[in-house]
């Protein structure tokens, strides 16, 4: 699955295994080829992500100002506050 995440200063892309985020409306976790949907991500709360690796798989934060999750079944896009 990849990760798409846009911000004023930066851009970037992941390819991942599973995204985690917290929402006004509870926690979400985000697999591979799950049904489309679009969030507004809860400020103060970290993006939690398992990033695919060669080597190995590992989890990583990315801390949120709050902003927008569009998720479709193979991509998620991420429109942060900065």
């Amino acid at each position: 699955m990849k990760l798409n995440i846009f911000s004023t200063t930066r851009v970037l892309e992941y390819d991942i295994s599973y995204l985690e985020v917290d929402t006004s409306v509870g926690n979400f976790v985000i697999l591979e080829g799950h049904a489309p949907l679009l969030l507004l991500l809860s400020s103060g709360k970290p993006i939690i992500f398992c990033k695919k690796d060669s080597t190995e798989t590992f989890e990583q934060l990315i801390p949120a100002h709050g902003g927008i999750l569009k998720v479709t079944r193979w991509q998620a896009t991420i429109i942060m506050n900065e």
